[in-house]
């Protein structure tokens, strides 16, 4: 009788985990519709970047990877399988740690917070796969330290891989995540040598092996990415959601709490050392994971990003409950899981449904339909798009587009040729801008480039990408204007435009610096402005302290734009400033004569975040000569 109901239990169990599986998985296709717009953009680029066999961090840079088609599953250059493979690899895993969590006893009150928590899961809006996969590196994690089977050291090594190349900043501390694990364990005699060497050469050996199967040349590849994600937490921030953010504080710190209080009473019975030894690393990890997931939701905070920390602040505090060896620890660690429950419906948007209990059965249903013949959705916009006089053109040439928009290009089916960083509010610092405009200057740049006047974030359109500007002037021509849109073909003439530097001036924060052109009237400004130990801290915990650049023209006139540091040390464009398209036509045409004159510029910052002098270095530029366009026809 006992053996019939262990039966009865493990089958009401695997069920049970099957279908909150499908709930977690929640799909109905294979391939997304491609979108319009920013996002959708920079979604149908990674693709044409794969289906023209580019090469990551030498022809084409973004902060997803080679694999990061996984989390945009257009049907653009990718082959229903490939997905599905990586689905099968979520799915098992996701059934996986279910199944761990619901245990080997039922219990209404483990079944009742699973299947909640699978609900807040699956409804929340928005979605991260790689930050789960970087979850399912930490689950190997505490699993080896439940079992101290070498296999899941391997199993790590393989996951965290593939999150490192489908979004490169959540991948590297994935990466070293596993390293750190691995090394501390050892160091604290927690892991033989002969794991220790199985760990690292794993990594290892799928990282040369990644470099032969994938697109990319790593070196270059780790470089720009670092570039990415250290000028990301200074330029991409957005004002937050200060109740989203609040709230979000206050569970933490309840957290903190909860989880100090077994600490203090292992602390009181002198087994705090030895608990630290065995399990530190992995409170120090789930820890680490938690403040990426803040960082990940409240650098960018907007409503699809803070949603993130809602969603998947379940996971790390997940780890917790699973394999810690004391029983107090996991009981502990359930409560911020109930927190973020309660709360995320108050502060995330929710795509709620009715049908949400049962709608699994059709949703696979439906998936297995799509999986046997998939539907290839195509493209959906209501713009006008280019003039038919442009499309003849552009025919079989190959285009390149600022800042972003290559969803329209993908519409009208053109040869897309991106630059390396292919959207320009991903240009971040100096060395990224210069990237591109290598590329302008070189052979395999595109034939034309479609120039749009707009900018993110209250930012200087003409300043963003300021080298790559100059390498625009430089090496091709206006051949038309039509709308909201400039079209540039190349020119057979180049020259060089930068001089040594002749000046550095010292400046304050808050005061104007005046335009003095000299050797002509176009000069570059790389100002170097630091943070104060607060502002870095600030920096370094949420979000950047706000940086403004104030523009005073002749006229009496004046613009601010949002900046930061990277931008500033890049350089400034400073001369006859262009204020919208027609003025850009005039700047690539050298008419500058036709432009807004600047008189001064003027940082705006609080002085008790910032350090209040600034070093200016002013570089003239030779922007003199014409050429007339070739348009390679």
């Amino acid at each position: 009788m006992t053996g019939t109901h262990a039966s009865g239990q493990r089958l009401y169990r695997l069920l049970v985990s099957f279908v909150f599986t499908l709930l977690v998985f929640n799909r109905w296709v294979v391939y997304n519709t491609p979108l319009d717009g920013l996002d959708g953009s920079w979604a149908i680029a990674l693709h044409l970047a794969r289906a023209a066999g580019l090469d990551y961090g030498t022809d084409f840079i973004f902060t997803y990877g080679p694999l990061g088609w996984y989390t945009t599953r257009l049907p653009i250059a990718v082959e229903s399988w490939e997905i599905v493979l990586l689905d099968l690899v979520y799915v098992f895993h996701v059934y996986i740690i279910i199944w761990f969590v619901l245990g080997n006893q039922f219990s209404w009150l483990r079944y009742g917070i699973v299947a909640g928590l699978v609900t807040l899961h699956t409804l929340a809006a928005g979605t991260e796969i790689p930050f789960v996969f970087y979850f399912f590196v930490l689950a190997y994690l505490g699993y080896y330290q439940r079992t101290r089977r070498a296999w899941l050291l391997v199993g790590a090594s393989v996951i965290a891989i593939l999150s490192f190349y489908m979004k490169a900043n959540v991948g590297l501390v994935s990466l070293g995540s596993l390293v750190i694990y691995a090394l501390i364990q050892r160091l604290t005699g927690e892991m033989t040598s002969r794991h220790l060497l199985i760990s690292m050469s794993s990594m290892a050996g799928l990282l040369a092996l990644s470099v032969v199967l994938l697109p990319v040349q790593l070196g270059p590849y780790l470089v720009a990415q670092w570039h990415l994600i250290d000028s990301y937490n200074d330029v991409m921030y957005l004002v937050q959601n200060k109740r989203a953010i609040l709230v979000s504080l206050l569970i933490l710190g309840l957290s903190i709490g909860a989880l100090s209080w077994p600490l203090y009473q292992l602390l009181k019975r002198g087994q705090l050392p030895g608990f630290l030894r065995r399990e530190g690393v992995l409170f120090g990890l789930v820890a680490l994971q938690l403040f990426v997931l803040f960082k990940e939701s409240f650098v960018r905070a907007d409503a699809g990003h803070i949603g993130f920390f809602y969603k998947y602040g379940l996971l790390p505090f997940t780890i917790l409950a699973l394999f810690s060896a004391h029983s107090s620890v996991r009981r502990w660690a359930v409560l911020p899981m109930i927190l973020l429950a309660l709360a995320a419906p108050k502060l995330v948007a929710y795509n709620w449904d009715s049908s949400f209990p049962y709608r699994w059965v059709s949703q696979a249903f439906s998936y297995g339909q799509d999986v046997w013949n998939p539907v290839r959705p195509s493209l959906v916009t209501n713009r006008m798009g280019f003039p038919v006089s442009w499309l003849n053109r552009l025919n079989q040439k190959r285009v390149d587009i600022m800042p972003a928009d290559v969803a329209l290009l993908y519409h009208h089916k053109l040869r897309y040729t991106p630059r390396p960083i292919m959207q320009t509010y991903q240009v971040t610092d100096a060395y990224l801008d210069s990237l591109n405009a290598a590329y302008y200057g070189s052979a395999r740049a595109a034939d034309y480039v479609v120039i749009a006047w707009d900018a993110i974030d209250g930012r200087d359109p003409f300043n963003d990408e300021p080298a790559t500007k100059l390498a625009l002037r430089t090496h091709y021509a206006v051949v038309d204007q039509q709308g909201d849109w400039l079209l540039l073909g190349k020119k057979p003439i180049r020259q060089t435009d930068y001089k040594a530097p002749f000046r550095t001036q010292v400046a304050q924060i808050g005061h104007s610096v005046p335009v003095r052109p000299a050797d002509g009237c176009w000069q570059r400004w790389q100002i170097d402005c630091r943070y104060r130990p607060m502002g870095a801290l600030q920096r370094l915990l949420f979000q950047p302290p706000s940086l403004h650049v104030e523009l005073t023209y002749r006229s009496g006139q004046r613009d601010t734009f949002r900046t930061a540091i990277p931008l500033l040390k890049g350089g400034l464009l400073i001369g006859p400033h262009p204020r919208n398209l027609t003025n850009m036509s005039h700047f690539l045409q050298r008419r500058d004569q036709h432009l807004p004159g600047l008189a001064s510029i003027r940082l705006l910052a609080d002085t008790s975040l910032f350090y209040p002098t600034v070093h200016v270095r002013q570089y003239p530029l030779n922007l003199s000569g014409n050429g007339q366009p070739d348009y390679a026809d």
